[in-house]
C-alpha cells in the first residue's frame, strides 16, 4: 500500500473493526495517523498561525479530575466536540482514540466535549463500552461548544474540532466537512513541530 495513502488505511482499520479485530484495526488506525501526516497534499496552509485567545474554560472530566485551559498551558490541544448521535462522530472515534496515545500527555491533549445534553448517563455508558480512556468532558447546555462560537445559538454541527497551540491560542477549527486525512494530517504536523530555542 503506498505510504501516504491515508484513506485506505483508515477504511482497513473500518472493516477489520467489523470483523471484531480489535488489535489489527487499532494498527491500521495507527497507519493512518502515521500517513496523513506524511501526505504531501496536506501541507497546504501549514504552518498555522494562532488566530485568537481561546476562551477560557473550566470543568471536570468523567473520572472527576478537574480540567481548565489554564492548567493545559505548555502543549497542543485538541477539543474534539463529539455525540453519540452523530455518524460522523462514530466513524471518527478510533482516529481520535489512536490520536489521544500518539504523542506524549505533556507534549499534546485530546479533550473530547460529549454534546449529549441533556443526558449525562447516555455519555458515561457510551465511554465506558467504547473505552474512551483519554480525557472526557460532558458539555452541559452546550456551554464550551457555544464559548468558542461553533455555530450559532442553540444550533450544533458535528463533529468540529479545534486545535490550539501551546499558549492556549486557536490555531484551527475543522468542521465535519473537512475529510478526517487532513485534519490528523495537519494536527500530527503541527503537534511535531519542536519548539526553537529561545
Amino acid at each position: 500500500m503506498d505510504p501516504v495513502f491515508d484513506a485506505v488505511y483508515f477504511n482497513l482499520g473500518n472493516a477489520l473493526l467489523h470483523e471484531s479485530r480489535e488489535e489489527d484495526a487499532s494498527a491500521a488506525f495507527r497507519n493512518f495517523l502515521q500517513a496523513a501526516a506524511k501526505n504531501p497534499a496536506y501541507e497546504q496552509g501549514l504552518p498555522l498561525v494562532p488566530q485568537a485567545p481561546a476562551p477560557a474554560f473550566a470543568t471536570m472530566e468523567s473520572s472527576g479530575h478537574a480540567v481548565s485551559s489554564e492548567a493545559l498551558g505548555g502543549r497542543f490541544v485538541l477539543l474534539d466536540f463529539w455525540a453519540t448521535w452523530c455518524g460522523a462522530c462514530m466513524r471518527a472515534l478510533p482516529a481520535m482514540r489512536q490520536l489521544a496515545d500518539y504523542f506524549s500527555s505533556a507534549q499534546f491533549t485530546v479533550i473530547s466535549v460529549n454534546e449529549d445534553a441533556p443526558d449525562q448517563d447516555v455519555w458515561r455508558k457510551f465511554i465506558a463500552q467504547q473505552n474512551m480512556d483519554w480525557v472526557q468532558v460532558w458539555d452541559k447546555n452546550p456551554e464550551i461548544y457555544q464559548n468558542f462560537h461553533l455555530a450559532p445559538p442553540a444550533d450544533l454541527s458535528l463533529p468540529r474540532y479545534v486545535l490550539l497551540d501551546r499558549n492556549g491560542a486557536v490555531l484551527r477549527v475543522y468542521d465535519g466537512l473537512d475529510r478526517l486525512g487532513p485534519v490528523v494530517g495537519q494536527i500530527v504536523r503541527t503537534a511535531t513541530v519542536v519548539p526553537k530555542a529561545p
